[in-house]
């Protein structure tokens, strides 16, 4: 069984030695590591030429989706790690995903457990992820590791068209409903990477990515058949994700205004009131929760 590991960065040169370190670093081996530099203006570049035994990939700046499908054509594997800059692989994912494809040969996607750790390394917590077998609509209600976490069937990348490169951010929510639209995806549940929570991460945008995920939810709701589309899981769904990322909205908004980043801070608000009153049930459930000290 061939795999390989592609790895985008955009302006991580803090972290991005331990990334493909972490890749070098696997117990089995890799038929080629793919770092795709998408148009850093930072020190990412030089560090990543550092390294012998990898093919680094330049591109204008397009986001993960974009940087993620340029690594592809340069793999020869017949299963992908997409690496986030940031994270670290745990010497033995590789192997242990592998092992779960052998016993679920036609599963799309495989992932594990993460451990989580801050911006200088240090361990904050556990993502424990029980064993499982789900599909599409296990997706769209959360069920979305991150593909740090996940390795890929390529077979199954092909037969969907990759990534959407016009997604800039939520790129994982549609690619995983596409890919569990008819296989169902498997979670181990080993502990197969060091995911890394920081302040630059792109889910410290709440209002965008309420938006973009249900963009991409009613793209593949209109996949379905007229009288499945009717069915009322979808409005389920996107309930649960204006409660979800509405919670959040109102600091978002605060925030971008102390920066007087106006356009981030009106936009945001703009989503909000645009949601009600859904954002505004998350908002009360946010509130609760911090006066209750959950």
């Amino acid at each position: 069984m061939r795999a390989s590991i592609v790895i985008p960065c955009y302006n991580t040169e803090r972290f991005i030695a331990d990334a493909i370190q972490s890749a070098l670093s696997q117990t089995y081996p890799i038929a080629e590591i793919v770092v795709v530099n998408d148009g850093s203006t930072d020190g990412s570049l030089e560090i990543i030429k550092s390294f012998s035994g990898i093919t680094v990939v330049s591109q204008a700046n397009g986001g993960l989706s974009a940087a993620r499908n340029a690594g592809l054509p340069h793999v020869t594997g017949d299963y992908v790690v997409f690496l986030d800059a940031d994270d670290r692989l745990l010497p033995d994912a590789v192997e242990l995903h592998l092992a779960a494809f052998e016993k679920n040969p036609g599963a799309p996607v495989v992932y594990g457990s993460a451990h989580l750790i801050d911006a200088d390394g240090c361990a904050i917590g556990d993502s424990l992820q029980p064993p499982a077998h789900f599909g599409w609509r296990e997706v769209l209600f959360g069920r979305t590791p991150s593909p740090s976490q996940a390795m890929f069937r390529r077979e199954s990348l092909n037969r969907i068209g990759n990534f959407d490169g016009r997604v800039r951010i939520g790129e994982d929510f549609p690619i995983y409903l596409r890919l569990a639209r008819n296989e169902e995806i498997v979670c181990h549940g080993a502990f197969v990477v060091d995911y890394r929570r920081h302040p630059g991460q792109l889910t410290k945008r709440p209002a965008a990515l309420l938006e973009s995920i249900i963009v991409s939810q009613r793209a593949f709701r209109a996949t379905f058949e007229e009288g499945a589309q009717a069915d009322r899981i979808w409005r389920q769904a996107e309930r649960h994700w204006r409660i979800y990322w509405g919670q959040w909205i109102p600091i978002e908004v605060i925030k971008s205004g102390l920066r007087r980043d106006w356009e981030r801070s009106w936009a945001s608000l703009w989503t909000y009131l645009r949601h009600m009153p859904d954002t505004l049930t998350g908002s009360a459930r946010y509130a609760r929760d911090r006066i209750l000290g959950r």
